[in-house]
């Protein structure tokens, strides 16, 4: 699957809904989740983790796993994402945050931070933001934020809250209604949106090599 598979599901969904009961209202993480897992040809099952903590900590991580149990065989892969238990006190904060990471399903093969090597380098980077020079793993970062957004407020959505804005409602009024983040609102108002849109889909037409995973990994992480 596509992203902009997925974004056509998102899209007909919220419409169907709007049209039964009156109201806009974004997807859930568990329609996003099983309409990834559908077809069973990449990913066949999403695992969600909770990590008890007490600290004041926001993080969240996606895992695949290759679950096959012969290297000669297709790759089989289980994702598994883990968050920080305090997450649990805001919850449209780790709803995004949920979905921003089911995104990473996504990430071209070539991006995954598959040995100790590219691991390291992606840390590095990450901290040193380097100048001119682009990590791949920070990249899909960045896609997969607005991946998340286009699946919470696909085009039809949108739509309702430029509307809605327009007619004197802000961005946090609207967040409230919709069950949603503040600023993914404002994001999704912003200009900006048609152009992040138009470049996912232009990304989704070029081709991709199916990945081919070293049978000696036991999994595959991206941040």
């Amino acid at each position: 699957m596509k992203f902009s598979d997925l974004l056509n599901k998102v899209q007909q969904a919220v419409i169907k809904t709007q049209a039964e009961t009156g109201a806009w209202r974004p997807v859930g993480f568990n329609f996003l989740s099983a309409a990834v897992t559908a077809d069973k040809s990449f990913i066949s099952e999403v695992i969600i983790w909770r990590e008890p903590s007490d600290m004041h900590s926001y993080d969240a991580r996606f895992t695949l796993f290759d679950e096959r149990e012969d290297r000669y065989d297709d790759p089989v892969y289980v994702a598994q994402i883990s968050y920080c238990s305090k997450m649990d006190d805001d919850p449209r904060y780790l709803h995004y945050v949920l979905v921003k990471e089911l995104m990473h399903c996504f990430d071209p093969p070539d991006s995954w931070t598959d040995s100790a090597d590219k691991l390291a380098q992606f840390l590095r980077d990450l901290q040193n933001k380097p100048l001119q020079k682009t990590n791949d793993a920070i990249s899909v970062e960045l896609k997969a934020r607005w991946m998340a957004l286009l699946a919470l407020i696909p085009p039809a959505l949108r739509e309702y809250l430029v509307a809605a804005n327009g007619k004197g409602r802000r961005s946090d009024e609207l967040g409230q209604e919709l069950g949603l983040l503040d600023t993914i609102v404002a994001s999704a108002l912003d200009s900006y949106y048609g152009e992040a849109l138009a470049q996912i889909r232009e990304d989704d037409e070029r081709p991709v090599d199916e990945p081919v995973p070293d049978p000696n990994l036991d999994d595959i992480i991206s941040t």
